[in-house]
């Protein structure tokens, strides 16, 4: 099978745990996990789904990681899939169509440990968006291509910045923006790849979260920055996930790489 066909082949995959998804939105059953966090039914059989069709596409040299069911395959195979069954389950219960798909598959660069993106998906099939990277194009946002605009440096009252749902323990003072909370890490970073947020600060994720999201960030322009300004990297994701799924990351800035610096100026911190 060739790359395009290989890539055609995932996006069928998303396409069909769309229908799974919205054949059980609003009513799958649900419950509270040890985190508070909810998880349906639909999250167990959108992620066995995918889960088993990715195996059999790459013909199992293929190293999965969904949320639910942690990590299954080869970890010295050529490729690594992370997926997020539901970005968004507590949206996604309550019938309110702020939430996603993902689905994010990385390539071995010849046998080392090092990663590049092969293909991102977030769908949001209840909002009917649907957001995708894939190696030599531009990112797509329901097929158009999408590119960041072009930005100045400075950070203006206008300017919106995502937050994650514990931003009320974080000092944000200094932002002179507005701040916005959607509750799903991935599309947060989407919305700073569509331009509608200036940045997402993100404190409390996991890189399965963001993953493919990232992917569509990066190939519009966009990066994945520590407060250091360290810039987070295809390979990072990839290890820490797989060596490291559970552990809390550090806080990451999600933007275009002229606002960098005015929002490492902004020295957002813990109260």
């Amino acid at each position: 099978m060739s790359e395009t066909q290989t890539l055609d082949r995932i996006r069928q995959l998303v396409r069909a745990a769309d229908r799974m998804a919205l054949d059980q939105y609003g009513r799958s059953p649900s419950t509270l996990k040890p985190d508070g966090s909810w998880v349906t039914a639909a999250d167990g059989a959108i992620e066995r789904f995918l889960r088993h069709e990715l195996a059999a596409l790459f013909h199992g040299d293929v190293g999965i990681f969904g949320e639910e069911q942690g990590w299954s395959g080869a970890r010295g195979a050529a490729y690594m899939a992370i997926l997020d069954p539901i970005d968004g389950t507590a949206a996604f219960r309550s019938r309110i169509p702020v939430w996603g798909i993902s689905l994010a598959v990385f390539k071995q660069q010849a046998k080392t440990d090092l990663w590049e993106p092969f293909s991102g998906i977030f769908s949001m099939p209840a909002a009917k968006h649907v957001f995708l990277s894939a190696p030599g194009k531009s990112a797509e946002w329901n097929a158009a291509p999408l590119t960041l605009p072009p930005v100045q440096p400075d950070i203006r009252k206008s300017d919106y910045l995502g937050v994650s749902s514990d931003a009320q323990h974080w000092n944000l003072s200094r932002y002179p923006g507005k701040i916005r909370s959607f509750g799903v890490s991935g599309y947060e970073v989407i919305l700073v790849a569509t331009g509608a947020l200036q940045a997402t600060f993100l404190t409390r994720f996991h890189f399965y979260d963001i993953a493919a999201a990232a992917m569509v960030l990066w190939q519009a322009g966009g990066g994945l920055y520590r407060l250091s300004g360290a810039p987070v990297t295809p390979t990072e994701m990839v290890r820490k996930t797989r060596d490291q799924p559970e552990a809390s990351e550090a806080p990451i800035i999600a933007c275009h790489p002229a606002h960098l610096n005015a929002l490492l100026k902004m020295n957002f911190r813990p109260w």
